[in-house]
């Protein structure tokens, strides 16, 4: 039996950073894990849509799991409540959880991350200030953590408790 633990929300949410933290709590504590960002699934051009890349994942956790591992700590940019549904329905059981701040504060991490240069920058704030309000309403999201003013070391502990 493998527990899953899929963390979702905006670009400039926290994703990526608090689960560097789980993570690092985890390897501190000696727990077997495995960390998979579902964004690298898709990356390259064009971007590949979730239905498109789904199926990988649902590989790489097999391929994992066959490995041993039974702990599964994953991130995810759903843009909609269609992508979260390919994600939940290639996963056993996970527990979802919405990391993310204020509208305002995702777009504006997202804009002092990326480069002015960079041709996506202004649909990816864009995005970031759509999901920041749209993903904590999808369904199948079981906890929803803002991440506006708390510190990522906070956050991860947050999440930490959920795999207890």
């Amino acid at each position: 039996m493998s527990s899953v633990l899929l963390i979702i929300g905006p670009p400039g949410g926290g994703k990526s950073t608090a689960l560097r933290w789980l993570s690092s709590m985890l390897q501190a504590e000696r727990v077997p894990h495995s960390v998979l960002e579902t964004e690298s699934f898709g990356q390259g051009w064009p971007l590949l849509r979730t239905s498109e890349w789904v199926d990988q994942l649902r590989s790489v956790v097999s391929l994992q799991m066959e490995a041993g591992r039974d702990l599964f700590l994953l991130t995810a940019t759903a843009e909609a409540q269609a992508d979260l549904d390919l994600i939940v329905d290639c996963l056993s059981e996970p527990v979802v959880v919405c990391l993310t701040p204020s509208a305002e504060v995702a777009a504006q991490r997202v804009a002092d991350r990326e480069p002015d240069s960079w041709p996506g920058r202004q649909r990816l704030v864009a995005l970031a200030r759509v999901l920041a309000t749209a993903a904590p309403t999808f369904a199948g999201v079981d906890l929803v953590i803002r991440t506006d003013e708390r510190p990522p070391d906070a956050v991860a502990s947050n999440l930490r408790a959920l795999l207890r």
